[in-house]
């Protein structure tokens, strides 16, 4: 199983059999409490809309390269057998992501391709098994239906610890209650402890301001062919929250001129900012043809 795998499905984050699958929520009991960013993908929720078509219809796109090479590779239909993807950073190099797919996944499939490998090994590791193939390949299946993959063995140790209770998850760490409080209708979340982390070397005024970023939740919900996105953050001060507050404003002017997108978009008119101390919160909401424009990068 190439390593190319493992990489193309953390692409898509940043993105069997023919049983109907249900959506599925986010499985907070998997996510260890010191994970440092995870994004939950309900692919079930996201096959219902206009985006999966316009994501698999982009000719040459890495999201339409992935998915059929995972297709190909597991010998499944990915929006009819995979029912969400999770992928969980145990820190900020790509080595340390763990990727969980559940869904009907043709496990024997899988495991006749594992055994084909010549550098396949199984590893014994508590009430699982872990599958090593080429050196820095990690795979076990919590059960049939929901299977980890990474590229590091201790991080993918931490999650299954974690899913069999020897570990704290998600729920107790720096935003379990915020979590808590989350509608079941997701199609996305992402969650970061210290979004300084991801921003990098970049010193513009956008970078600046993030990097004086803690925590972040975003969440996308879909409903009735209208998309509701929600972005909360805690920054290291007022000020700090005020800046980013001044910073959507002149964002949102320069977006009302009506040089890039039509200034009378929902998703425009809508956009508002609330800041409380050094939390900040960002929502937004419009039509799922305008949010398709802004992912694509259109012009009005």
């Amino acid at each position: 199983m190439k390593k190319s795998i493992i990489l193309g499905i953390a692409l898509l984050l940043i993105v069997g059999s023919s049983l109907a699958l249900g959506a599925e929520a986010l499985q907070k009991n998997m996510i260890p409490g010191k994970a440092k960013w995870f994004i939950h993908i309900d692919v079930q929720k996201l096959a219902q809309t206009k985006l999966k078509d316009v994501l698999l219809g982009t000719s040459g796109s890495d999201f339409s390269r992935e998915i059929s090479e995972i297709e190909e590779t597991a010998q499944i239909s990915f929006f009819e057998d995979i029912s969400a993807v999770t992928a969980v950073g145990m820190g900020m190099e790509d080595e340390k992501i763990v990727i969980a797919f559940s869904g009907n996944l043709n496990k024997g499939y899988l495991l006749g391709l594992l055994m084909e490998e010549e550098s396949h090994k199984e590893i014994e590791y508590g009430n699982f098994v872990v599958h090593n193939w080429d050196d820095d390949g990690y795979g076990a299946f919590i059960n049939d239906s929901l299977v980890l993959i990474s590229e590091s063995k201790g991080a993918l140790t931490r999650v299954l610890d974690t899913y069999s209770g020897k570990g704290k998850d998600i729920s107790t760490s720096f935003m379990g209650s915020e979590l808590d409080a989350l509608s079941t209708d997701m199609i996305l979340v992402l969650a970061a402890d210290d979004i300084s982390g991801l921003v990098g070397e970049e010193d513009d005024f956008p970078s600046a301001i993030l990097k004086k970023t803690k925590t972040a939740l975003l969440t996308l919900n879909e409903k009735n062919d209208r998309i509701k996105m929600k972005l909360s953050m805690d920054t290291d001060s007022p000020e700090t929250a005020k800046n980013m507050e001044d910073m959507v404003a002149g964002l949102r002017a320069f977006l009302a001129m009506g040089e890039v997108v039509d200034p009378e978009w929902d998703l425009i008119k809508s956009l508002k900012i609330g800041v409380n101390g050094t939390k900040v919160i960002l929502q937004s909401e419009g039509s799922m043809d305008e949010f398709i424009k802004v992912i694509l990068g259109l012009d009005k």
